[in-house]
């Protein structure tokens, strides 16, 4: 449990720097939608992008399939 939430702290903050280093570096668009927050948009200045809504749908879907495999194989507590 530490492990993941280590991993998932990591993740986020890797994603949220990500979007001010290609904008720093000058890096192409295509680096920023890697990031979760490039890939969501500005959804308080525009509606966000299908392309994007379809990654963050992606990553929604893959870690719920992920937690219940996870869940399965764990011990139950009675």
């Amino acid at each position: 449990s530490g492990l993941a939430v280590t991993v998932l702290a990591v993740f986020a903050a890797a994603s949220y720097l990500l979007t001010f280093l290609v904008q720093l570096f000058g890096w192409p668009d295509w680096v920023s939608r890697l990031s979760v927050f490039g890939a969501f948009g500005r959804p308080y200045l525009e509606l966000p992008a299908a392309t994007g809504l379809a990654v963050l749908g992606g990553l929604a879907l893959a870690g719920a399939v992920l937690a219940a495999a996870i869940a399965q194989r764990s011990p139950k507590a009675a």
